[in-house]
């Protein structure tokens, strides 16, 4: 009987969140003249604003903030509970000046990403959004929007969104080996399918004949499953009388090994 086996190495973390949140600048109140302040917003927490004004003749969707220069430490920030997954907010150019807009994201003090729009020169109301996704921090966190370079680089700030910590992120398909058998990693489950969309388990009392067979693979750790590897077998039977019946793959789903 002809044996064959398949070498998974898994790659995980133990990490899924749910909450997730907003800014709209309806609470704002901010006035047509820089200065410093801070406001409650939409879902409770207090944002602080350094040298920063209202929206002015160049809003985006109601009201907004707009931050004038990084001299003066323009900047937008407010301390939040449930962590952080992904990032996005809208940007638009104020006024005609056609300094370059450059505008970070800060979590808890540590640049995450930096972002340069592409405004046209004098009057450009193109939106154009600054996203960041997978930073994935825990608990709650300071998030802080400023701008950095030098001149003054007007640009309004609106639709903030934010989505919660996601303790799944860091969760990665099951890596496929040359080798072609399969590992526990941390007492992760494996669960093989025989069709990409995952809802027919591979069969473990289906014998497997001679030919090409495609399997997707998921691995679970705890609460949490990661996208699929997709594992191609070719079967060869070298002797005629070679029993197919006696050819399966077995157990699934499997935690040690797959036969």
């Amino acid at each position: 009987m002809k044996k064959i086996t398949l070498l998974l190495a898994a790659c995980f973390s133990t990490m899924i969140g749910f909450a997730q949140g907003s800014e709209s600048f309806d609470n704002a109140a901010l006035t047509g003249s820089y200065g410093d302040g801070s406001f409650v917003g939409d879902d409770g927490f207090t944002w602080t604003y350094v040298h920063s004004r209202d929206q002015g003749d160049f809003a985006i969707d109601g009201n907004g903030i707009m931050l004038r220069r990084p001299s003066s430490a323009s900047s937008l920030s407010a301390t939040i509970e449930g962590g952080i997954g992904n990032f996005s907010v809208d940007t638009r150019k104020a006024f005609t000046g056609n300094n370059q807009r450059n505008l970070e994201l800060v979590i808890n003090g540590v640049v995450v990403e930096q972002f340069t729009p592409a405004f046209g020169e004098g009057t450009d109301d193109t939106v154009f959004a600054f996203e960041v996704n997978d930073i994935n921090v825990e608990g709650e966190f300071t998030l802080e929007l400023r701008l950095f370079g030098t001149g003054d680089q007007q640009v309004i700030l609106d639709n903030i969104e934010w989505t919660g910590f996601d303790p799944c992120a860091d969760l990665m398909a099951p890596e496929v080996e040359t080798t072609q058998s399969i590992t526990e990693e941390q007492g992760a489950t494996f669960m093989w399918y025989t069709d990409e969309e995952l809802t027919t388990p591979a069969d473990a009392s289906t014998a497997l004949t001679e030919g090409e067979y495609t399997f997707y693979v998921t691995q679970t750790v705890g609460e949490c499953t990661s996208e699929a590897a997709v594992v191609n077998l070719t079967v060869t039977l070298s002797l005629s009388d070679f029993d197919t019946t006696q050819l399966s793959v077995y157990p699934n789903p499997a935690t040690n090994n797959l036969t």
